[in-house]
Order: C-alpha cells, then sequence, then structure tokens
C-alpha cells in the first residue's frame, strides 16, 4: 500500500532523513545543511527519504536547500509530508533514520530502529540505546552510518509504556475510589 500510495519501495535500504532548523545558534544552520548535504551525497547506496522541515526561523533555507540538491543527489525523495501512518511506515521500514526530529527520541525506541541524532535540538531528551548523538559534519555522520551498518540489532524494551496506561488508570481510581471492579 505504501509503495502504491508514494510509489516508494521500502524493501531498499532507506534512510528516514528529516532537519529541522537549530533554534539555538540558528544562523549556523546554513552550515548545518550543507554538511549534512554532503554526507547525503556519499551515502549512494542508501535510498534516502527526505521530509521537509517545520516552519521555525531557517525552515524556509533548508527547505530550499533540500530541493535544489535534489537533482544531484539521485537517490533522495524528498516528501512534504506523509501524515501519521504514512511516517510510521516509513520509519518502521527504514534501515535507520537520520536528523533531528523528535521523532527519533519517541516513535522509534518502539520500533527499537536505529537513529543517528544530529546536533543539539534535542538536547536533555532521554537516550535510548538506539540513539546515536553526532555533531553536525560530514565525517561524523558518515562513521556513524558505518558504525549502524556494523551493528547488531537492537531489541529495546519501549520507555515510554506499552499503551495500556487508560487501563492502568482507571485500575488506581477504582481502587482509590473504591469502585466497582467490573
Amino acid at each position: 500500500e505504501f509503495k502504491e500510495l508514494y510509489n516508494i519501495d521500502l524493501n531498499k535500504p532507506t534512510i528516514l532523513f528529516t532537519f529541522h532548523p537549530e533554534t539555538v545558534n540558528y544562523e549556523k544552520n546554513k552550515t548545518y545543511i550543507s554538511e549534512i548535504l554532503n554526507a547525503l551525497k556519499i551515502l549512494t547506496h542508501y535510498q534516502i527519504i527526505a521530509t521537509m522541515p517545520n516552519a521555525d526561523t531557517m525552515g524556509i533555507m533548508i527547505r530550499n536547500e533540500l530541493i535544489k540538491a535534489q537533482p544531484p543527489i539521485k537517490n533522495m525523495i524528498i516528501v512534504e509530508s506523509f501524515g501519521s501512518l504514512g511516517y510510521l511506515s516509513a520509519m518502521k521500514h527504514c534501515s535507520f533514520m537520520l536528523g533531528n526530529s523528535s521523532s527519533g527520541f519517541v516513535e522509534a525506541s518502539y520500533f527499537s530502529k536505529p537513529v543517528i541524532n544530529l546536533g543539539e535540538r534535542q538536547k536533555g531528551r532521554i537516550i535510548t540505546a538506539n540513539i546515536s548523538t553526532v555533531p553536525i559534519e560530514t565525517d561524523a555522520i558518515i562513521q556513524s552510518v558505518k558504525d549502524i551498518e556494523k551493528a547488531d540489532l537492537i531489541n529495546l524494551e519501549p520507555i515510554y509504556g506499552n499503551g495500556n496506561a487508560a487501563s492502568a488508570i482507571i485500575k488506581v481510581f477504582k481502587q482509590e475510589f473504591n469502585l466497582n471492579q467490573d
């Protein structure tokens, strides 16, 4: 269904890439996107699915640089937005994630998906075993990709729960207020 809808074959080795502007030191975003694009040019053995950045300061500049880079980076597919189901499907089936999206910290842990987190946008978040944070430098990005390629598969216990929070909350309320346990 994903292939039919987006004309993207997720059976190919794929990088799911999302880079939002750094909001601290935002003046460095032009250098950052240049370093990232240099790395993406080297990663020719992957299909790169690039989702567009958000509307933070310098987001338009990053968007424009991605659009300019697409013809020379022939293995890059730019997607404006997949929506939730499409994005989660791409995440589930990609080889790894690259960028600085919060989805690399939250949703990726459910899929035990390797994540190369770039820069400091997500600084202060919980770091799970699937996340490597690297400087936004071409060589560091390429080395981190090589490390992922050599690593064993990661199997994580979801740190954000198992999806049963509502049932657990109801049980506590019923116990606390001596309500019928049916």
